[in-house]
Parts: structure tokens; sequence; C-alpha cells
């Protein structure tokens, strides 16, 4: 059951850059993302020889990480349609979730120091709108208060005192972090652009996980580090953008993931044969997949537009839907994901097929960045 794009509106370089988006996802991160996710040893993932570089430096050179920025950065401007964005990040998601993941983690940092006025994080932005190796890469920290004076403002600066955030996406190989500093006095965060290399700043080697094994994560300390003011952001709505691309990309690449899933079982479907026909003849196998169908087109149609409207204005951005959207979106995967696994078998079990792959991936990503329920009642803080 191929995908049909819905969207009448979508102009002729819309649709080319999803197609060239959905090639580079099949050719080149599917494959690299089945190899890094057998690797034994999480720091092989992000070795001087490991494939993570090659498909982010694919990437760069394919120019799919401006998408993210303002259209004025490197000569961008008007040259993006809105809607790419999430039919982007839709097809790294069927690419390989792990890898979508840190693709569009990596944004982040540069997308918030676009929207700054404060020149040394504009530049940074452009610097990373130009970069075609891999150079520069981002990572997003949550930094909360763990006891009194954790977090403190010194004159116009902050220091954090001691903080340990577990599980950073690409906290092993990152340059710069996009910070949300809360304090205990102050629970509005502060979000800052903070290059990874100065003192106070350690990292923990990378973890091995269940499932998104292509993706590195590792543990970031933060000690006696401080954040002057000239690497702080104080547009209007930032924190709340920051988020709603944090956690709205999350809900898209689980679209695109989901959409891999029933792919490969309709594939399956009428390749296995059963009875004398293809299993796909089966009723019960019919309606499984119409069920997996339908539940990843209505997905869909919401993440799109949550999208569209984050996009729109910075000031404006809703991390509440953004956060619906991705508890929606992770659980579909994992419902999907787990159909998927029942269409195939037993043999949708074994390594040789790429449906178990995704059930472990679905199922981490209800917990990245934070679990679906802590968010869930975060993101109703104000009601």
């Amino acid at each position: 059951m191929k995908h049909l794009e819905l969207d009448a509106g979508l102009s002729d370089k819309a649709r080319a850059i999803q197609d060239t988006a959905m090639k580079f996802a099949v050719e080149v991160m599917r494959p690299v993302g089945k190899a890094l996710d057998v690797l034994a040893d999480p720091k092989d993932v992000v070795s001087e020889t490991s494939k993570l570089w090659a498909v982010i430096k694919k990437y760069r050179e394919m120019g799919l990480h401006r998408i993210a920025l303002p259209g004025d950065l490197a000569e961008l401007k008007d040259e993006i349609d809105p809607k790419v964005r999430p039919l982007v990040v839709e097809a790294l998601g069927l690419g390989d979730a792990g890898l979508a993941t840190g693709l569009c983690t990596d944004s982040i940092p540069f997308e918030m120091a676009a929207i700054s006025s404060a020149q040394g994080l504009t530049n940074l932005a452009r610097a990373y709108a130009e970069d075609r190796k891999g150079e520069l890469v981002g990572c997003w920290i949550d930094v909360q208060p763990e006891s009194p004076g954790s977090v403190q403002l010194v004159g116009t600066d902050y220091v954090i005192k001691d903080h340990k955030t577990r599980r950073v996406t690409n906290g092993s190989i990152a340059t710069h972090a996009l910070l949300q500093i809360a304090s205990m006095d102050n629970p509005n965060a502060v979000v800052a652009v903070v290059p990874l290399d100065q003192p106070g700043i350690s990292r923990s080697d990378p973890v091995s996980k269940m499932g998104l094994r292509a993706l590195n994560q590792c543990e970031i300390l933060l000690e006696e580090v401080k954040i002057p003011e000239a690497l702080l952001i104080p547009a209007e709505g930032v924190g709340e953008k920051a988020l709603a691309s944090v956690h709205g990309s999350i809900g898209q690449i689980a679209v695109g993931l989901a959409q891999g899933a029933l792919d490969e079982s309709v594939a399956y479907a009428n390749d296995r044969i059963q009875g004398g026909v293809p299993i796909i003849k089966h009723n019960n196998i019919k309606l499984k997949i119409f069920s997996m169908f339908a539940m990843i087109e209505s997905t869909r149609a919401f993440a799109r537009s949550v999208a569209l409207y984050n996009q729109a204005d910075q000031a404006l951005a809703s991390s509440t839907h953004a956060i619906a959207l991705r508890q929606i979106a992770s659980q579909a995967a994992l419902t999907v994901t787990s159909e998927a696994i029942q269409i195939f078998g037993g043999p949708g079990l074994m390594k040789e097929y790429p449906v178990e792959k995704m059930l472990r991936d679905a199922g981490l990503l209800m917990t990245i960045n934070g679990t679906n329920n802590v968010l869930a009642l975060k993101a109703l803080r104000n009601y």
C-alpha cells in the first residue's frame, strides 16, 4: 500500500526535495542504520571509521540540514517551502529512526541561534548552514534544578553549579548544545547556545540501548559552568519554539517509522504464501493492514498541521501540541510495528527482516528526551 501524497498544493520543488530525501533515506540511511544496530560497543557507532559520518556528510552535502533554518541564511531566502520540513523528517524516519533523531536534533542549537539578534550567534547559525562536512554538530540539554542554588544568576551570567543530563542525543559528537536552563526560583527556562569545549563540561562513554542503536547518546555533566550573557537568546518564545522543535520532530520521525513498517508488511504479505495464496488475500491480514494504514494517515495529518503552525512564528509556537503529537505518533509507531511482527509471524523476530528493529526503535521513541507521560504533565503546566 504505497503512500499517496494527499497535499495537492505541494510545489514541484517541494515534491522533488521529498523524493530526494526519500531516496537518501532508503539507499543511505537504512543500510547504515542496520550496520550500526548490530555493533556491540556503542563507542564504535561514533568512531572515526564509523559509517555514521558518511550519513552526516551526505546529509550536509545535499543541504537538507538547512530546512530548519530561516530562509535568509546562506542565500536561502524564499527558496524553502515551509511544507518541506515535515516531508523530509518523515522520510528520515522511514530510513532509520535512530539516525533521523540524531540528524534532527543536530540542527536545534543553530536553528535557535538564527533567531538571536546577537552577531556571534547569527554567525554561528550561518556557519552551520554552510557546513558541508559535519564539523558543527548540535545537541539539546534540558537543565532542570536538582537542588536550591544548582543554577544561579550572577550579574548577567548564569552559573550551573552541578547538573547531569542522561542520554543526551548526539552527546558524544556534539560541538554545541542548546541549553534550556531553569532554576527553582525561576522555572521559566532561559535558553543559551553553548560550545561544549568550555571548562566544567564532561561527557560519559556512549550508552548502550535496546533500540535506536544508531543514535549516539551519552551523559553530560555540567559543573561550575558559566553561561555568559552573550550566549543567551532573549527572543520572545524561543524556549517554547525549541521544545516544539525537539518533540515535534520525534512525532514526525515516528510517522516515517510506522510507514516503513507498513511498507514492509505489505511487501511480505504479498510474497508469503499460505493456504495456496499470498496472505494478503486473507481477510484478517487485510484488516490489520488497513488499521495500520488508517492510524498512520490520521497521525500524519496531525503531524503536518502541528509542524506548519510551529514554523510560522516562534512567538506563537505550541510545545503542548508538539508533545501531544509526539505521544500520539510514538504510540502509533509502537502499535504499527507490533502489528507488523504479527503479520510476519515468527520470521518477524529474526534479524533477517527489518521489522524487529523497527519495533525496538519505536519503543525508545516513547522515552527519548523524556517519557511521554512526564512530558504530558509538563505540557499541562499552565492549565
